[in-house]
């Protein structure tokens, strides 16, 4: 499609004409850039009474100009005269674009944008439905994915005869901090809540830091990325920016054009914490990205730092901190009240309806008996990956090793070092809880999948255990479990001797074992200076 697609136009009685077009691919990025169609736009954002920041003009056409080889644009625009009267913005991913079948149209941003809505200045329920039917016109095998709805947006239209077949709508509960509510003083007050502050309060010196400087920010997120995706490798086997190189530099744009709030927490200056929210309107919404370090998590620094950041926010003049759509506990913990936001879904493919209507209704049923959905699929997911990746070793390794694999007990077994082989050791300089060296682990022909790696890792470091890793041309080698004990004086009650046991290691390539262990050995003998070392693997 090259040309704009007008599905209307009329003069009315005063002479004044109407339109209704759409822009794809190369002409949605020409009107991007057209003045008039800015001013429309941006006039458009702030008298909306539903717009969110991800509405925002400087929100879209980054994301749209920053994944355009993942994803082609779609706008839709009414006028009315030389007035924008609404404006949809949505996005066909590029790969779907060879189907023959169903594709899917999402609001514009996809998962990056918490909220897709279309802009009108009033209740307007003309302009989405025109809207909707020239695109189900245009594609009429397609799928239209809008998640989440404000709660603000008109829905109404959604119950006429004509839109009730092809719509889907899934609820969702939205946690909100409202700083002006009247029990915001008593959620202030909670008791978990300031006795997880007092916490780590006494355990050093504890500061909630703005950024506001582009340099601070860009340090910033060379720190966090590592982080982040070990704790969301570990949970969800997911690793954002390892897989979406984008996702930084989309973030740097968004920091420069002002939509962002970036802070962090530090204990001792070292960063426990970090929040990236999206901000306007007077308010922040919990949508770009919380983390916290895995060295601190006896502290919970992520949910301290939420509650500083709701005090900051009231003497701030914040009207509202957008928790955002989910049934986390910890967000309700936070939460002055909720309201609801919508998933919508318009398809003519009725199979297609069916099905998620049937999802739509099993996912009430286990709200109904307290179970997360989320949490379900989750672990399904889990599963899956896990039984599929061993699997694929089972065929390659055979049965037989994989058994002995499995019956061995690598935390029993006792290794002897001997002097000589100390000696003979090469000098390896071990990284000591790097982070990066822990998502260089590929599965190879070993039975531990990414996923339980990760997991396990940060279990581990939640125990207070100590990793030392190896990693080559962006593979992890080596990695090793270490535990610090230290033994007390009977006498006295002070730490009489350290002791070092090694619980667990991974070596990619075992005829490097003894060479590798020999070699942590002597590091770990001269860093901590103790001879008090027990290996076990």
């Amino acid at each position: 499609m090259t040309n704009s697609s007008i599905f209307k136009e009329r003069i009315d009685s005063k002479n004044i004409i109407y339109s209704l077009n759409l822009y794809r691919g190369n002409e949605a990025f020409e009107i991007l850039t057209n003045q008039n169609f800015q001013r429309g736009w941006d006039n458009l954002y702030y008298h909306c009474p539903w717009a969110t920041v991800f509405q925002h003009r400087s929100f879209i056409s980054s994301w749209y100009q920053m994944y355009q080889e993942e994803f082609q644009p779609i706008i839709i625009s009414e006028q009315y005269g030389k007035v924008i009267t609404g404006i949809i913005h949505l996005a066909i991913p590029t790969k779907e674009l060879k189907k023959k079948s169903m594709v899917k149209i999402h609001g514009a941003g996809e998962f990056n944008a918490e909220y897709h809505a279309w802009l009108t200045k009033s209740n307007n329920n003309s302009f989405i439905k025109t809207s909707l039917s020239l695109l189900l016109r245009e594609f009429p095998k397609c799928k239209v994915i809008l998640r989440y709805l404000p709660p603000e947006t008109p829905l109404s239209w959604t119950n006429s005869h004509q839109w009730k077949r092809k719509i889907i709508l899934q609820a969702s509960k939205r946690p909100l901090m409202d700083t002006y509510h009247p029990d915001f003083p008593n959620l202030l007050r909670k008791r978990h809540l300031k006795a997880k502050y007092n916490r780590i309060n006494k355990a050093g010196h504890l500061k909630l830091e703005e950024i506001n400087d582009t340099d601070e920010f860009s340090k910033l997120l060379l720190f966090l990325k590592d982080q982040y995706d070990f704790r969301q490798g570990a949970l969800f086997n997911k690793n954002q920016f390892r897989d979406d190189p984008k996702k930084a530099p989309f973030l740097k744009r968004l920091f420069d054009a002002g939509l962002l709030h970036v802070s962090t927490l530090k204990l001792n200056d070292d960063i426990t914490a970090a929040v990236i929210s999206m901000t306007d309107k007077n308010w922040v919404h919990l949508a770009g990205l919380i983390s916290h370090s895995p060295f601190y998590s006896q502290y919970s620094p992520g949910l301290v730092q939420l509650y500083m950041l709701g005090r900051k926010f009231y003497f701030d003049h914040i009207e509202v901190f957008d928790l955002t759509p989910g049934n986390d506990p910890y967000k309700d913990r936070l939460a002055t009240h909720n309201d609801i936001a919508y998933e919508l879904v318009i398809t003519e493919n009725k199979l297609f309806k069916y099905k998620r209507a049937a999802r739509k209704a099993f996912f009430d049923g286990l709200y109904r008996y307290g179970i997360l959905p989320q949490k379900l699929k989750l672990q399904f997911e889990k599963n899956v990956y896990i039984f599929k990746n061993k699997y694929k070793y089972l065929l390659a390794a055979g049965m037989r090793s994989i058994l002995m694999h499995l019956s061995a007990s690598p935390s029993t077994k006792p290794f002897e070092i001997t002097d000589e082989q100390i000696k003979n050791a090469p000098q390896i300089i071990f990284k000591i809880n790097h982070l990066e060296d822990l998502l260089n682990y590929q599965q190879g022909r070993s039975t531990l999948t990414r996923w339980e790696f990760l997991d396990n890792a940060l279990k581990r470091f939640e125990e207070g255990q100590n990793s030392y890793s190896i990693s080559k041309n962006g593979q992890l080698e080596f990695c090793a479990w270490i535990i610090k004990m230290n033994n007390k004086d009977k006498k006295t009650g002070t730490n009489a001797s350290l002791q070092i046991k090694l619980d667990y290691c991974f070596i990619r390539d075992r005829s490097f074992e003894k060479q590798h262990l020999a070699s942590l050995y002597q590091f770990i003998k001269c860093s901590e200076k103790t001879d008090q070392i027990i290996f076990n693997h």
